[in-house]
């Protein structure tokens, strides 16, 4: 997202394997050393000292069920983000924490740079439609524990489903695009409308992603520039960023910055432990509590 984190040397070295391999599986696998090296506290400070002075990132209005996130860099071939996820307060880790989705044609590495991290399922790339009751088969494949220091890399049009940390959990994501592969057509793996699966009464059903979205707006407690991103972002800046904090009595002096993020950077800026951030109402299964020992494999 900032060029001005191209001419870093972290950031060079994604560049220069990406030229040689493309967006390809052995690409990533021959990140997997390098995505580690961003979980650095100069690096991660340094990261979000260009957010906090950019307007438009203050501004933001996040929705209720997004991951709060940094976007570390991107171009047209990769993206490198900082993903937070947060312990939900009223589920425990055996609860699935989105329905089960794949990411199109993307690959993705994710490493578990702090905290517990999360249980995952997997399921084989072919999903079969069934025209008598409109459900799908989907076939688990892998399950296991995605944990700190682990790097996962998960390729493309895979269905998984991810269950709640019990503690805050930061991964580094890195995503490229693969092209279009060509299925056969008795399966249901589309690139161009993503499904998003749930599992009820032992059958499986698909939602597209434009239904998904209708369907979380509809709860009454979606909305907009929700505190807890806010809030997750500057507890992973204390918790994980240097401590040298000086540049945020600019930001916090600025009449035009919001009480939400004045109230956090004063925090931060007092080095006043922020708590562990809580969802309280997890949107994203839509209210299907799906468990792990609901899967066989």
């Amino acid at each position: 997202m900032f060029k001005d984190f191209q001419p870093d040397p972290l950031i060079k070295k994604i560049l220069v394997l990406n030229n040689k391999y493309g967006n390809s599986l052995k690409f990533h696998k021959k990140c997997s050393t390098v995505i580690k090296e961003f979980s650095n506290p100069e690096f991660i400070t340094n990261v979000f000292k260009q957010y906090i002075s950019d307007k438009n990132f203050l501004n933001k209005k996040w929705k209720s069920y997004e991951i709060p996130h940094l976007v570390i860099y991107e171009n047209e071939d990769i993206s490198i983000v900082y993903n937070i996820f947060n312990p939900t307060a009223n589920e425990g880790s055996e609860i699935a924490a989105h329905l089960i989705h794949h990411h199109q044609s993307f690959i993705l590495s994710s490493y578990i740079m702090a905290g517990p991290g999360y249980h995952t399922i997997e399921f084989e790339k072919e999903v079969k439609y069934l025209n008598e009751n409109n459900s799908y088969i989907l076939k688990p494949s892998k399950s296991f524990l995605h944990k700190k220091d682990k790097v996962n890399i998960l390729q493309e049009n895979i269905p998984h489903l991810i269950f709640n940390v019990p503690e805050t959990t930061i991964s580094i994501a890195l995503w490229t695009e693969k092209k279009e592969e060509k299925f056969d057509k008795k399966y249901y793996s589309s690139t161009h409308d993503r499904l998003s699966y749930f599992k009820k009464n032992g059958l499986y059903y698909g939602l597209s992603e434009n239904d998904f979205l209708t369907e979380v707006s509809r709860n009454i407690n979606y909305k907009d520039d929700s505190k807890i991103h806010i809030q997750s972002i500057c507890y992973f800046l204390q918790e994980f960023g240097n401590e040298q904090r000086s540049y945020l009595s600019q930001i916090i002096s600025n009449p035009n910055i919001s009480e939400k993020w004045r109230y956090w950077l004063n925090m931060l800026s007092t080095n006043t432990k922020i708590n562990v951030p809580l969802i309280k109402n997890n949107l994203n299964t839509l209210g299907n509590k799906m468990k792990i020992e609901d899967f066989n494999y």
